[in-house]
Parts: structure tokens; C-alpha cells; sequence
């Protein structure tokens, strides 16, 4: 018999059926409570000589160009680490410093480790008394290190204890941001150990700074609205969100169920739906840890009323299609003409209707300008004459029966220009001949 669903149990199955239940119930809870956080781990390099620094406890002396950093009695070491791109408000999970062995260092050692508390700080100076005039933070860890026995030794023996705690506390700084720089601070305690430096000359030697950091923080909620609706669809469109590191897309919900997932961009078109009906939208934004922000506000949209063989707006007449009340939008909520493409169009032909073109040009009251009062526009304007700049092209596009017809004005006014060229050369040629016989005639009679 189940000693769980059985109908007689004794009481030590009893027991051991809630305990059972218990672990069920919270294994349970576990699993529907915990977020997959993604991971990131980021590294910094001492980068110059300015970037590890000693002082002497006795008298403030500050070496900054050591070839060595030495951990030992009345020293005190400083290190500047840039470009960790660590965002503010991540969790640290896990952080620490790795050194090379500069000598052969073995017995009991002891350090505190800790950071600078400051929003961003400057990189260390020879100034008497600059790291030990800088303010810890709060929270130290202690480190220490087991025998140093091979120099060069670049292992586990050489690797500080976690200072995450360390890490937190300056990422938690109202002040911070991502760009920061951060600043260690090494105190002796006990013992000695010498690492490499910047200045040993060995870039793979060098202090580097590991950071393991995880995002929980969500994104703020976007606000949602909508303009434009037909029978069939839903226009909607939502204002940007923020995070701490990046918003990497948004969730649309209908009726509390999840319509897409999007990218990085701030409106949707909801398509399929039944006319004169209500629905119920939201929109969430993600960020690159999937962590999800609260909804948005709800929006109750109810679609247009069919209009029989059209959709909202539209009117179908035999096998034609037509719109009258306004302006048509194709990737655009905003149409600012009769029809607006936000995209490109794949057609065979596009027709122009033109009231004016431009065989005006070879009227005879037509005014050509000259060649040198083309050179003169080009060098003062940096384009053709009638031509839009490019400028007041990205600005404004162009209309292409209007473009064709100038560029076609400007065609035809090379044409002018090479006929006048070619009338000149006939010209130049006949006079070339003319003289070539007085130069042979004159030949002749000096003979």
C-alpha cells in the first residue's frame, strides 16, 4: 500500500511523509522564485607607471616608477584600475586581484584590502603622503597570501581573496557610474610578499583586476498609447525605457497573454483582430539579463466597426480599393503625405504626372548661363544651380518628377554647352587650315 495515499499509516510514516511534502514544497518555491542572472566578468590592467604606487608609512615617501610593489612592513600599496565598464546597481559575485611573483617570498602574510571611497578617483601622484591621504572604504578584506615560491609565478598563490564586498560598495555609490575608474588600496599587516609592477617592464605581469557581476535590477515601465486603429489591427507605440546597463527589447501583452517579443523599438502593429471588439494592451521592457519591468498602463482599444467588403477607413467598389479621408502610412504611424513608406519600394515603374519640364531650355529667350558663371556657383554654393544641396536633401528628401526634370534641364543645358564647344572647334579647325596655306604660301615665295 502507498505509504503516502494508503489508508492506515503509523506515525513515523507519518512524519516522514510531511517532511517528504515539506522538501516538495520547497524545492517548489525555489525554482518558481529564482531568476536566471546572466553572468559578466570584466578585467583591468595596471596601465602605466602612474597607475601602481607605494608609500613608506615612517615618512609618506611615494615611489610610483618602482620596478616592484612590496607588500611588507610600513607599506602601503595603491592601485588605479581603468575602463571595467562596471554598471551601477549589479550585484558582485565575485572579485580579485592577481600579481606576480617578484621574489621568492615564503612564511606567514597578512593584508587588508581595501578601495578608495570615491565616486571616480584620480589616478595615484609622487605627492608625500597620497595614498594613505585618500579615504578607504568601509568595508576591508583580509588577505593571506601561502608561500610565494617561484618567481614569475602567476597562479592561485598569487591571487588576492575575494573582495566583492569591497567592489559593492563603491558600485552602490550614488556617484558612480559605469566609466568610473576604481582605486585599491593594500595596508600591510603581517609579513612580506613583492609582486611585479608596471614598471618590471612585463605587460602579462602586471596587477590585473577581475570583476564577476550579475544584473538584477529591471528596467523602468514604458508608457503606452495609441493613435490609429481599423477593424482588423492596432497601432501601438510606447515611450523608451531605462536601465542601468541597456534595454534590449520590449514584451506586448493582449488581454494578459504575451503577443511578441520585440527588439529595441517603441512601436507594434497588432494585426488579426476582430472589429468592434475591446482588448486590453500592455507593454514591458527587457534588459540583456531578461529581467522584465513592471507593466505598463493598460490601454482598452476597441476596433473599428467592419465596413462590409473595406477595413475601417477603407472603401472596396468592384475591384477597386480606395481611401478619401486623410493620409496612408506604410512603417509609419505619423504620414505626413497622401501616401508615406517608411522603407524601401520594389516596383517595375513609377509614374509621374509634371505640369512643367524643362524643354524650356531650348527656347530661344532662354538665358544659358556661362560656363564661368557655373564655376563661380559651384565654388560659392558646392553644388549646380537649381540643384538641392545635399543637406537640403537629408533634410527634405526630393520629389522625383520635380528632380528628374531639373536634372534633365541641367542635360540639356550640356547639350547646349557642347554644340557652342563644337561650333568653336569647326571654327578653330577652318582657321587652322586658312593659315597652314598663307604659312605655305609665304614657304613658296621665299624659295
Amino acid at each position: 500500500m502507498n505509504p503516502i495515499f494508503g489508508n492506515r499509516l503509523t506515525l513515523k510514516e507519518t512524519v516522514l511523509n510531511i517532511r517528504l511534502i515539506t522538501k516538495l514544497l520547497l524545492l517548489i518555491l525555489i525554482i518558481s522564485s529564482t531568476k536566471s542572472l546572466a553572468q559578466t566578468t570584466v578585467s583591468s590592467k595596471i596601465a602605466s607607471s602612474f597607475g601602481d604606487s607605494e608609500e613608506r608609512w615612517t615618512d609618506n615617501f611615494v615611489w610610483i616608477d618602482g620596478g616592484d610593489l612590496d607588500f611588507e612592513l610600513n607599506m602601503e600599496v595603491g592601485l588605479h584600475f581603468e575602463n571595467l565598464n562596471i554598471p551601477s546597481g549589479v550585484t558582485i559575485n565575485s572579485a580579485y586581484i592577481q600579481f606576480t611573483a617578484d621574489e621568492v617570498n615564503t612564511g606567514i602574510s597578512t593584508l587588508n584590502i581595501y578601495a578608495e571611497a570615491v565616486d571616480n578617483p584620480l589616478i595615484w601622484t609622487s605627492n608625500s603622503g597620497d595614498i594613505s591621504a585618500r579615504t578607504k572604504t568601509t568595508v576591508y578584506e583580509q588577505w593571506s597570501p601561502p608561500d610565494w615560491n617561484t618567481i614569475g609565478e602567476r597562479g592561485n598563490a598569487q591571487k588576492t581573496s575575494d573582495i566583492s564586498s569591497v567592489i559593492q560598495e563603491i558600485v552602490d555609490r550614488p556617484g558612480y557610474s559605469s566609466s568610473n575608474a576604481i582605486n585599491i588600496i593594500i595596508s600591510y599587516v603581517a609579513g612580506t610578499r613583492r609582486a611585479d609592477s608596471y614598471d618590471a617592464g612585463v605587460l602579462s605581469s602586471v596587477p590585473e583586476l577581475f570583476v564577476s557581476y550579475s544584473d538584477a535590477q529591471e528596467p523602468t515601465a514604458p508608457t503606452l498609447s495609441s493613435q490609429t486603429q481599423t477593424d482588423t489591427t492596432v497601432d501601438l507605440n510606447w515611450t523608451a525605457s531605462t536601465d542601468n546597463v541597456a534595454v534590449t527589447g520590449y514584451r506586448v501583452y493582449k488581454d494578459g497573454i504575451l503577443e511578441t517579443t520585440l527588439g529595441n523599438v517603441l512601436t507594434y502593429q497588432v494585426t488579426g483582430l476582430t472589429a468592434s471588439t475591446s482588448y486590453d494592451f500592455k507593454v514591458t521592457a527587457l534588459d540583456a539579463a531578461n529581467n522584465e519591468s513592471v507593466d505598463s498602463n493598460t490601454l482598452n482599444i476597441a476596433t473599428n466597426t467592419s465596413s462590409g467588403g473595406g477595413s475601417g477607413n477603407w472603401t472596396l467598389n468592384n475591384q477597386n480599393v480606395y481611401y478619401n479621408a486623410g493620409n496612408v502610412g506604410i512603417g509609419t504611424s505619423t504620414p505626413d503625405e497622401k501616401l508615406a513608406v517608411n522603407g524601401s519600394i520594389h516596383t517595375k515603374e513609377v509614374r509621374v504626372n509634371l505640369d512643367n519640364w524643362s524643354d524650356f531650355v531650348f527656347e530661344k529667350d532662354y538665358k544659358l548661363p556661362s560656363l564661368e558663371e557655373v564655376e563661380n556657383h559651384i565654388k560659392e554654393k558646392g553644388h549646380l544651380k537649381d540643384i538641392p544641396s545635399a543637406k537640403e536633401v537629408e533634410e527634405k528628401g526630393v520629389f522625383l518628377g520635380e528632380m528628374d526634370s531639373k536634372l534633365l534641364q541641367k542635360i540639356e543645358e550640356l547639350t547646349l554647352y557642347t554644340i557652342q564647344q563644337q561650333k568653336e572647334i569647326q571654327k578653330q579647325e577652318k582657321e587652322i587650315e586658312e593659315l597652314k596655306l598663307l604659312v605655305g604660301k609665304l614657304i613658296e615665295s621665299k624659295k
